[in-house]
């Protein structure tokens, strides 16, 4: 994905500072996948309109700036084009990252029979088919809070907007898993290309062993650093350079 590198980029753009972010930070801050990141970069899923989510390449890298992607987020909570009398389609790239968000289960019972994508604020009356007002429910629980909290059921809007928050948390922390890894990765190969690199200008032969112990040293280390990118993240902490 062009990922292997720093975690967050800081740039000046015509005297302004100007947060951009990698793909996978992006996803993170507006709570999707990197692909249907990549959907918004590229077409619009608003019919009829034109509205791309900007970004920019720096050293060969896509990146995003971060107001834009508030931005864009808000755009997609707005209320949809649609034809009179008919609700605005959901494209298939949105549906998608809806279901996976939830695993292909309901997010209220886990159920994985005839799953539904399903608006929590309802379509007719928010014409909002943006991620952040969609979830996946068995037909059970859509046709039960779609109907409304009745005292036999716990479907309640408050309930349906906690399981919302439980996926989309839990998918931000294997996106941030995902970012704390090829950050450690992007380090440990940025190490071994020094290394490399000293190899070949001709050091004596005791250096060329401190140097081929010190690579097979850092290439051992590798699972203990991936482990240590998975506890960041379950704890909701990004690694830092001095990490």
């Amino acid at each position: 994905r062009g990922d292997l590198r720093n975690a967050s980029t800081f740039s000046a753009i015509e005297g302004l500072d100007v947060k951009l972010v990698t793909p996978i930070e992006a996803a993170m801050k507006i709570g999707i996948s990197t692909e249907l990141l990549e959907y918004f970069r590229i077409k619009c899923p608003k019919k009829g309109q034109t509205r791309l989510l900007k970004s920019e390449v720096q050293d060969g890298m896509t990146v995003y700036d971060e107001a834009e992607l508030l931005n864009y987020q808000k755009y997609l909570n707005e209320p949809w084009p649609h034809t009179k009398g008919k609700r605005p389609s959901i494209p298939e790239a949105i549906m998608r990252d809806v279901r996976e968000e939830c695993h292909l289960c309901c997010a209220v019972c886990g159920d994985a029979n005839n799953g539904e994508v399903a608006h929590i604020v309802a379509v007719a009356e928010s014409l909002n088919n943006s991620p952040d007002n969609l979830i996946f429910l068995c037909p059970n629980h859509h046709t039960q809070y779609d109907l409304g909290f009745k005292p036999k059921n716990n479907v309640t809007p408050e309930t349906i907007q906690a399981a919302k928050l439980i996926k989309r948390e839990s998918r931000i922390r294997v996106l941030r898993y995902e970012a704390n890894a090829t950050k450690l990765l992007h380090h440990v190969c940025t190490t071994l290309k020094e290394i490399l690199q000293k190899l070949t200008e001709g050091l004596s032969g005791e250096m060329v062993t401190v140097y081929d112990t010190e690579a097979r040293d850092l290439v051992r280390s590798v699972p203990d650093l991936l482990k240590a990118a998975e506890e960041s993240s379950r704890a909701d902490l990004p690694l830092t350079s001095v990490d």
